[in-house]
């Protein structure tokens, strides 16, 4: 056996074993390549492709096959290609890699790739082609553009900074602002925009940022460009990594010249405080007044009511009277008539001329009608007695002094002598009472706010309108509703009605007090009026009272 035989039968030739290793080698390089997400390729000096690998197939849908010999302008549009072809050239001609972003065409449009491109050497150290590296940065750009866009519109200061303490990214809200610049605001340390005495402050949250905490609801003052500061309000996070932070700012300038003025009127308040009681007991002094003079102008205006009332009754007892007046005389003069007949029994005729009288005057009739003109006239006198009774349970004088009461009593009397005004425009008016334990009030005041709700109701009521008024207990308070089908309030004037003067009825109709001075007295016993309105749909007010004073 020669020397050649036993290295053929005891091992593999060099050369071989090389061939194998290199084989071996590329298929490893081809499998990374085709598993890789970006393209990668190879052309030569000409741009003619030399290689592709499985993701530049898949997604310009041509094989390795096909694509070898030909060019970009083989492939893609010309003006793709003359794009590609330039950067090639600069790659060859620099003699280094480069990097571009390029866009390419794709099934859904255009994509946006980076491309890393190198020039290829041969063992000697000759350039015979040019390796790119695309990888596909659509979405990131897509969500970049709309990070941006929102970044520009918003109407918030958006900012980057880095650890150092400079700005690296401002949106515009910043030179709306302030004033300045972005180039401005970005070529100094952002300290030196800050008011001095808040620097300090600002020194420290950031250096909080910087060792990873949060900054919620941090304010400082900024320098505007017209010498001004204006308050700033930050939330801001870290990105210790990117040693990065992203804030942002809002104006809160008004607000806090807002707060400003508020303390300055507080402390106007507290140096006001050694005459608040004198003002209180004016103000008390004045309310009581007001009282009394809305009270005058809600009994003058039943007076007139209550001498109708009054004249109703008075009139047909003043004509029974005088009925009665004239049948008294014709009795009187019968029994006359009946005496002197009795002197003359002896005359035949004695008797007959009471008769005749007695036809002549329809004697009977008289008599049978005396019951009734006495029993009208009693009526009379017990509804005038009722109406005198209902007047001065209304007007009762309690200002004083509280009492324990029937709050439905004095609901009925108010409502007897006000009913009148409600005949007169024609609008019904109900009651709807539970029965309610007595309880510590004033009277008359309560009386009076039942009798402004009542009296505004039925001013609110078309002819044909209807107000219930209803009494009902709920837990510790008593409650009065007052509930008209009415024009109701227009929602813009409804936070004014219980304002003192304010009304919508015509000059010389109201004195814009009655609410006022309703809302006052329901304060005075701790309780409330409350009010559901709607305009064109009525309204219902509710009086709650407690039922134990406080």
């Amino acid at each position: 056996m020669t020397r050649q035989d036993s290295i053929a039968v005891g091992q593999e030739p060099v050369a071989l074993s090389v061939a194998r290793e290199w084989r071996d080698d590329r298929d490893r390089l081809q499998a990374i390549m085709d598993n890789c997400t970006a393209c990668i390729y190879l052309k030569d000096l000409e741009g003619r492709y030399l290689y592709i690998n499985r993701q530049f197939e898949s997604l310009f849908h041509i094989s390795r096959q096909t694509i070898l010999g030909k060019t970009d302008f083989d492939i893609f549009s010309a003006a793709h290609a003359a794009a590609f072809r330039a950067n090639d050239l600069k790659v060859l001609q620099g003699g280094k890699p480069m990097e571009w972003e390029e866009v390419a065409p794709h099934d859904d449009g255009p994509h946006d790739y980076v491309s890393l491109k190198f020039p290829m050497r041969d063992t000697a150290g000759a350039i015979y082609g040019v390796c790119g590296i695309s990888s596909d940065i659509t979405l990131f750009k897509r969500i970049e553009q709309e990070r941006n866009q929102f970044f520009t519109v918003t109407l918030d200061m958006l900012c980057i900074a880095d650890f150092k303490g400079y700005f690296r990214r401002l949106n515009p809200s910043w030179e709306r602002t302030l004033g300045w610049t972005v180039e401005e605001l970005m070529a100094k340390p952002y300290l030196e925009f800050v008011h001095p005495e808040d620097r300090e402050v600002t020194a420290l949250e950031s250096r909080k940022l910087q060792e990873g905490g949060n900054t919620i609801s941090f304010e400082n003052r900024y320098l505007c460009a017209d010498g001004s500061y204006k308050w700033l309000l930050w939330n801001a996070i870290p990105l210790p990594n990117q040693q990065l932070i992203y804030a942002a700012a809002r104006d809160i300038t008004q607000r806090k010249e807002a707060e400003k003025q508020l303390a300055d009127s507080a402390a106007e308040l507290q140096k006001a405080a050694a005459s608040e009681r004198q003002a209180t007991q004016q103000f008390k002094k004045a309310q009581s007044q007001m009282v009394q003079a809305e009270k005058m102008v809600a009994l003058g205006q039943m007076v007139a009511g209550v001498a109708h009332e009054i004249n109703n009754p008075l009139s047909y007892v003043t004509n029974n009277v005088a009925v009665l007046e004239r049948d008294l005389a014709v009795l009187r003069e019968l029994l006359t008539r009946y005496q002197d007949a009795e002197r003359e029994l002896g005359r035949p005729d004695a008797f007959h001329k009471v008769h005749d009288y007695a036809n002549e005057v329809d004697a009977p009739y008289t008599l049978a009608n005396l019951d009734g003109i006495l029993a009208r006239s009693k009526d009379g006198l017990k509804r005038i007695h009722q109406i005198v009774r209902d007047l001065r349970e209304f007007a009762r004088d309690s200002d004083k002094d509280w009492h324990e009461v029937d709050v439905n009593a004095g609901i009925e009397s108010t409502l007897n002598v006000i009913k009148l005004r409600a005949t007169r425009k024609k609008v019904l008016l109900e009651t709807d009472l539970d029965p309610l334990p007595r309880v510590q009030c004033h009277p008359a005041r309560i009386n009076q706010v039942v009798l402004n709700l009542v009296a505004n109701a039925i001013d609110a009521c078309k002819e044909g309108g209807k107000v219930i008024v209803r009494s009902r207990r709920s837990g510790p308070n008593l409650e009065i509703h007052v509930i008209d089908n009415g024009s109701g309030i227009d929602p813009a004037i409804r936070d004014k009605v219980f304002d003192p003067f304010f009304t919508t009825k015509p000059p010389g109709m109201g004195t814009g007090l009655g609410l006022s001075i309703s809302h006052s007295i329901m304060e005075d016993h701790g309780g409330r009026i409350d009010l559901e309105t709607a305009a064109g749909a009525g309204t219902h007010f509710t009086v709650v009272l407690p039922i134990l004073p406080s």
